[in-house]
């Protein structure tokens, strides 16, 4: 279960740390806009406050984009609006439980979560669920066991936060984790960063 209190907190001030913490992100967008090319539905899960939203939108032609975090998905509502984007609908979903018809999407994206969640094989199988059969899975995800710079900065944030990191992943044990729940892995970078990002994108097989 996600305690989507502390997201809630946290919106105020997501986009400042996502200054410090994101800087791979404008190649994340450039990667999701050329993986989601074409596509007649996504879901996006854990949104925040639309980081890469409107990289998806511009990629697929309907988009609905969640999060467990009421104040989160408010941000990202009024922010699309503000930028005219107008095939994204915005929704209050949760990652472990998607209320969405098994086949519904042609793409799932989720970014920055699975290393968060201390049972990522359950998400992962709800993804697989709404998924079309060949559909396309997106994870970008920090990397808190990269190298050792961020196990040990990842160590030290959890001493002196409530912020709990349950899976501190390398490049190859992420997709490891697709690869044992039925993805195929189609494409796989490290990109730079205090938490370098593993980009991955695979297929439902």
């Amino acid at each position: 279960m996600i305690d989507y209190r502390l997201w809630d907190k946290m919106a105020p001030r997501y986009d400042r740390i996502v200054r410090f913490f994101g800087r791979s992100y404008p190649e994340i967008r450039v990667m999701l806009g050329e993986d989601l090319e074409g596509s007649s539905t996504a879901l996006e899960i854990a949104a925040g406050t639309g980081q890469f939203t409107a990289a998806i939108a511009g990629a697929c032609a309907d988009v609905v984009a969640t999060d467990g975090s009421e104040a989160m998905v408010e941000i990202l509502a009024e922010r699309l609006s503000e930028a005219g984007v107008e095939n994204v609908a915005t929704r209050v979903a949760d990652a472990l439980n998607l209320e969405f018809d098994a086949g519904s999407f042609d793409a799932v994206v989720c970014a920055n979560v699975l290393h968060l969640l201390e049972h990522p094989d359950v998400a992962l199988a709800e993804f697989r669920r709404v998924l079309k059969p060949g559909g396309l899975l997106a994870v970008p995800t920090y990397c808190h066991g990269a190298n050792l710079r961020a196990r040990l900065l990842s160590s030290t944030m959890s001493l002196f936060s409530s912020f709990v990191v349950h899976h501190r992943f390398d490049l190859t044990t992420l997709a490891g984790l697709l690869g044992s729940n039925s993805f195929e892995v189609l494409r796989s970078s490290l990109l730079p960063g205090p938490f370098p990002i593993a980009y991955i994108a695979a297929r439902r097989a």
